[in-house]
């Protein structure tokens, strides 16, 4: 490294494209690893309920016995790392009699002989879920023989068939059931799972027709002791037969190498013909070491590099292996579009905060030769080419990106995990999958050559200005070439789209949903929606990086108008003086520049990610608990004859399965004719206690036509009612009503009671359930069906689908149902060309909701049953976990550009005041207080900051609040068109702690930074300023 270069190297205000290379590579590690988490996470949550990730069989030919097989089979699992829990192991092996065995039967008093050469095959489990005896299989042939060779053998086929048994074998009480029932026994449906339904016929090719045979189920208490018994009588058998070419297959799906698989398959090939025992177990992987939501293919591998470990060590025991399911791999095959999409959409998402990495790239570095510019002159004065200062200078910005992108790859992790709420004793683990993710690094470098490129290009044309008469001009001139007068129409063009994208998205409007809406007749309003919905894409993208951009071009290229605004921020400081604090600023327009746009997006990209986090998780729970209320529903269907007759003991058996807060519901329903309000049809009735509802569901205000459903809930007495408007339903006056029952639509109708309905509702909470609910009291059962707008696999948002209804309080219940009773009436109907009386014509469920149940099997074994809420709440909580991926990317991308931000503002404000050390010297000589000049230190400080702040609090709180929002109401889907009215979800900003905390101390800590920074300087640069009057300038 050259000299020149150490002077570029070692200057201070080369700390800036440190900071750029810092918020490309945090920005882009961050954004990566959040991803990654977020995979796995998704995987895992599809895999929490799997028993197990993958059962292997371990064949073996060796003569040891079944304790010493087990031993070694779970001491070969335990000793891999990637394994978090062994489940069962089921241990078979087949042997022959050497001589006959008598086994007595005492439930019959004879003796069974189990004749020389039977297979004797031997089966028992490790530690079993169910209470085991040890149970004797035989097959009809043996049965058969018996009853030949002794004639007073009087146990049947039957017998054994239809009772249970009991005998004795080598002094042991065991049950002797014919071979055939294996299937029924409590083990079966454990071997199956384990096994790949191969059932001990194929995997011994032991038919029962033609041979011979029994089989000895035993607990593996009694498997050491029957072992010594029997093991004098039996002699190994060779030769197992399962597996198949279709089983090998799947030692190449696993991610092993060809190399490895023919290894594995070789030796279970030979292990398959001279074996005589095999071992089933089953186990779970522990999933942080074996997935790498960087990479499926990784994962996958991963997983083949553990099989194959297990293999090898296994064959250096003498067995061999055989996947029999492998249900982790499959789940991670099924993951891959997941991954594409995932990896698709991290990038879309991450470059406009790129572009903006890119554009303050392009711009800071010009900045720092402009405030070199006299020790760049004084250096040409030497008689050094510009060539050679380009080249020092182009090494300088490497190694301070290199620098800089080296620390940002430990950094970067760090930000994702802390933004996750994940101990930092995983960060080694993450950044090592981003050292190891061969795609990341390239995506870094690239992304990484572009800033440089873009910050070496617009340097070196700086450079080259630079002649060496500049080191006798005051280096406060040094960007008075770089001034620009007025805007060219693109920036005018710029600035107009980016405003239009902040309007737009804080009224939420959108083109092509008004044109879709509205209808408008007018030709140009047409054109011009037409323009507007074309733009669109291209506008919600970069929008952001427009207004910011084109509110910076604003204020540089107009300096009059940046004028009135600094004088308007420091006139409250220096009064007199702010003309001249506007004058020194407008002659800085690369740094003013540059503090606007980095502040600018700092503080925006920062607010709208840790706002929209707010909000993002205030509006899918909004949508979970409105679509589904509590977590369990009790429900049982009645007709309203018994309902009426039995009202007390339904209620008093719903309710003694819950303990805790509950709310006690009836829905009536017609399953002849409807119900009418007014000339309203309704679907149902549903009577709720209004105490207790409000208490268990959440009730978000705005569910109310005219957002008091809070105050309607809480109104609802004996003899009112709500009507609840549905998804394509009208609202209907507040006014006294009769509820009529027609038989049909020309049915004049008889009325059913007199109510005063007191005000509309969209919707009520737990309608989803409600709706499926409604079909056990017209029909005995409930009908869960409901439609989904997918937003991934797993993860989606429910798309209301509901009819109007009425809610009464449950005071009304009696009456309404006993008026419903006498009035619509059982008929007899056609089904099939056969009359069927139905069940009932009304009828009543009556449902529990509950946060809470302790027994589900005491429940139901009474007769009533369970609607389980929090399986499609989950759904819900997947789509939140995707949207909210999406918010810390942006908050990742935030904290990047906000920690560059802080690097840079404080060296530009730094180098800001030490260049008017002429300016504030002069001032002293004429005798200006010290304290009036050090605040127009501090007001030059404060209205750099503030003039990226104000822009980037505008676009932090619109764009944080009303993102996922505004993809729900601005959706042209159909599927999406009603959901925040009917789920509630507004859209005024409340002021609560989690907004105003972030939109009041991200802003402020950058403008107390660039205070203190500017009052160090003062203090230390200026105290003397009179008595070097002129020395160093």
């Amino acid at each position: 490294m050259t000299s020149l270069s150490r002077v570029f190297i070692g200057n201070k205000f080369m700390a800036i494209v440190f900071a750029v290379g810092l918020a490309v590579s945090i920005l882009f590690t961050s954004t990566i690893t959040l991803s990654t988490i977020y995979l796995e996470e998704s995987i895992e949550r599809a895999l929490g309920t799997l028993d197990r990730h993958m059962v292997l069989s371990f064949i073996s030919g060796k003569n040891e016995t079944p304790m010493d097989m087990l031993s070694n089979v779970k001491k070969i699992l335990e000793n891999t790392d990637e394994i978090e829990d062994i489940g069962c192991l089921i241990y078979a092996a087949k042997y022959q009699l050497k001589d006959e065995i008598n086994v007595s039967i005492s439930t019959y008093n004879a003796s069974l002989t189990l004749p020389k050469d039977t297979m004797f095959i031997i089966i028992t489990i490790d530690k079993s879920p169910i209470t085991l005896q040890p149970v004797l299989y035989v097959s009809t042939r043996i049965i058969e023989y018996n009853m030949n060779m002794n004639k007073n053998f009087t146990v049947s086929p039957n017998a054994l068939e239809e009772s249970v048994v009991y005998g004795e074998l080598f002094n042991k009480t065991i049950q002797v059931t014919l071979y055939k029932e294996f299937y029924r026994s409590p083990f079966a449906e454990l071997w199956r799972d384990y096994t790949s339904y191969i059932d001990p016929d194929g995997l011994f090719q032991a038919p029962y027709t033609s041979e011979y045979y029994v089989v000895l189920l035993t607990p593996i208490n009694d498997l050491e002791s029957i072992w010594n018994d029997i093991n004098s009588h039996v002699e190994i058998i060779t030769g197992l037969y399962f597996g198949g070419y279709w089983i090998e297959e799947r030692f190449y799906n696993i991610g092993l190498e060809p190399r490895e698989a023919d290894e594995l398959i070789s030796a279970y090939r030979y292990a398959k013909d001279n074996g005589y025992a095999v071992v089933f177990v089953g186990y779970r992987y522990e999933l942080k070491k074996v997935v790498f939501g960087y990479s499926i293919d990784a994962s996958i591998r991963k997983i083949g590099e553990t099989i194959y470990n297990i293999g090898m060590d296994a064959i250096g025991h003498g067995y061999a292996i055989l996947i029999m399911n492998y249900e982790l791999v499959s789940a991670l095959q099924q993951a891959r579009f997941q991954e594409m999409f995932m990896r698709f959409s991290t990038i879309i998402g991450m470059l406009p905060s790129f572009i903006v990495v890119w554009i303050i790239a392009s711009r800071l570095p010009p900045v720092v030769i402009s405030v070199m510019r006299k020790i760049i002159a004084l250096i040409r004065i030497r008689g050094v080419s510009i060539g050679s200062l380009k080249r020092a200078f182009a090494v300088s910005v490497v190694v301070w990106s290199i620098v800089g992108l080296a620390i940002g790859i430990v950094v970067g992790p760090i930000y994702a995990l802390v933004l996750k709420k994940i101990s930092l004793m995983e960060a080694p683990r993450y950044i090592e999958c981003v050292i190891q993710d061969i795609y990341t690094l390239i995506g870094l470098g690239v992304i990484a050559i572009i800033a440089i490129v873009l910050s070496i290009r617009k340097s070196f044309s700086v450079l080259s200005r630079v002649a060496p008469r500049e080191f006798t001009r005051p280096t406060i001139l040094a960007e008075l070439p770089m001034i620009e007068k007025g805007m060219g129409t693109g920036s005018w063009i710029i600035l107009v789209l980016g405003i239009y994208y902040v309007v737009k998205t804080a009224i939420g409007f959108s083109p092509m949903l008004y044109m879709m809406t509205h209808h408008p007749e007018s030709p140009v309003l047409v054109i011009l929606l037409i323009i507007l919905a074309i733009l669109d894409p291209i506008v919600s993208f970069l929008g952001p990086i427009f207004f910011i951009y084109g509110v910076a071009k604003l204020l540089v290229a107009y300096p009059g108008k940046m004028t009135k605004i600094v004088n308007a921020i420091v006139a409250p400081f220096v009064g007199e003086l702010k003309n001249l604090v506007s004058r020194l600023l407008e002659v800085k327009p690369a740094r003013i520049t540059v503090a606007i746009m980095m502040i600018g997006f700092a503080v925006g990209v920062l607010m709208q990610g840790i706002i929209g986090a707010y909000s993002t998780e205030q509006t899918m729970n909004t949508i979970r608990d409105v679509a589904y209320g509590t977590d369990y529903y009790i429900y049982k269907g009645f007709n309203t004859t018994y309902f009426l007759e039995h009202k007390d003991s339904i209620v008093e058996n719903a309710t003694k399965f819950v303990e805790g807060e509950y709310s006690l519901i009836y829905i009536v329903g017609v399953r002849v004719g409807d119900l009418y309000v007014g000339d309203q049809k309704i679907n149902y009735i549903i009577f709720i206690d209004k105490n207790s509802f409000t208490k268990i569901f959440r009730t978000p205000n705005v569910l109310g036509v005219d957002a008091n459903a809070i105050d309607l809930l809480s109104s609802l007495d004996s003899g009112k009612a709500i009507f609840i408007v549905g998804t394509q339903g009208k609202s209907i006056e507040d006014s006294n009503y009769k509820i009529v029952y027609k038989k049909s639509v020309w049915d004049v109708g008889e009325e059913i009671c007199s109510i005063k309905i007191i005000g509309n509702m969209y919707n009520l909470p737990g309608s989803l359930v409600f709706n499926s609910l409604s079909a056990a009291a017209k029909w005995g059962y409930a009908m869960v069906s409901e439609t989904k707008f997918g937003i991934m696999p797993g993860a989606y948002i429910p798309t209301p689908t509901i009819e109007p209804f009425l809610v009464m309080s449950i005071n009304d219940v009696d009456k309404v149902v006993n008026k419903i009773n006498s009035t619509v009436r059982e008929e007899t109907v056609y089904a099939e060309g056969a009359k069927e009386k139905m069940p009932w014509a009304a009828g009543v469920a009556v449902i529990v909701a509950t946060n809470h149940i302790d027994d589900e099997e005491k429940i139901k074994n009474a007769g009533w049953r369970i609607y389980d809420a929090t399986a499609r709440k989950k759904g819900v909580e997947n789509a939140k976990e995707f949207f909210m991926l999406g918010v810390r990317q942006s908050v990742s991308a935030g904290l990047a550009l906000y920690t560059t931000s802080l690097i840079a503002i404080a060296i530009l404000a730094y180098s800001s005041i030490y260049e008017n050390l002429y300016a504030f010297t002069l001032l002293r000589a004429r005798g200006v207080k010290s304290s009036r000049v050090m605040k127009m230190a501090l007001a030059e400080g404060l209205t750099i900051s503030m003039l990226g702040v104000i822009p980037g609090i505008i676009l932090g709180v619109v764009l944080g609040y009303n993102a996922v929002r505004s993809f729900l109401y601005l959706s042209a889907l159909p599927e999406l068109q009603n959901i925040n009215k009917m789920y509630g979800i507004g859209f005024l900003v409340e002021p609560t702690l989690e907004i105003l905390l972030p939109t009041i101390g991200i802003p402020l800590f950058i403008i107390v930074l660039s205070l203190v920074i500017s009052y160090v300087t003062y203090k230390k640069v200026l105290r003397e300023a009179l008595v070097v009057l002129g020395s160093h300038i």
